[in-house]
C-alpha cells in the first residue's frame, strides 16, 4: 500500500471542496491500494468552440486526481507540489459524456513522486488522454 496518510472517498472529496476540482465537478469514486478513480461529466463551461471538451480541462483532471493522491503518500508535515505536467490528447470528449479519471504512481520517493494518469470516457472505454504529472515533495511551511 502507497498511503502514508488515512485516506478515503469522503477525505478525497472534502479536500477538494470550493478548489478547482469542485469548480470543475470532478469527484472521486474509488481508490484501491495504490490508485483513485475520479469521475468528471462534460458540460457547456468545459467546452471550446469547435464543440469538443477543451484541452486543458484533461489537464486540470490529471493534475487534481494525481496532486490529491500523492498528498496522501506523503509523511505528516510534508506536501506535494506540481512541477511538471505532460498530456498527451488521442481523442476528443463531448458535452455529456462521463469521463473516468485514473491515478496511480509510477515512483513514490523521498523528494519525487511521478503519476500516470488516464482519462477514458465511461461509456467506450477508448482513452481521451494520457498524462504524467511530476510532483515535488516538500516540508509544509510554518
Amino acid at each position: 500500500m502507497i498511503w502514508k496518510q488515512d485516506i478515503s472517498i469522503e477525505s478525497l472529496n472534502s479536500r477538494g471542496r470550493g478548489s478547482f476540482s469542485e469548480l470543475l465537478g470532478m469527484r472521486f469514486v474509488s481508490l484501491t491500494d495504490n490508485s483513485v478513480l475520479a469521475e468528471m461529466r462534460v458540460a457547456d463551461q468545459h467546452m471550446q468552440p469547435a464543440g469538443i471538451m477543451n484541452g486543458g480541462v484533461s489537464c486540470a483532471l490529471a493534475e487534481s486526481a494525481a496532486s490529491a493522491a500523492a498528498n496522501y503518500c506523503c509523511e505528516k508535515g510534508e506536501i506535494a507540489v506540481g512541477l511538471d505536467l505532460n498530456t498527451n490528447h488521442i481523442r476528443p470528449a463531448i458535452k455529456g459524456d462521463l469521463l473516468k479519471i485514473h491515478a496511480e504512481p509510477y515512483h513514490i520517493g523521498k523528494t519525487t513522486q511521478v503519476w500516470s494518469i488516464r482519462i477514458k470516457k465511461e461509456d467506450e472505454q477508448k482513452l481521451v488522454s494520457v498524462s504524467r504529472l511530476t510532483l515535488h515533495v516538500k516540508a509544509t511551511s510554518a
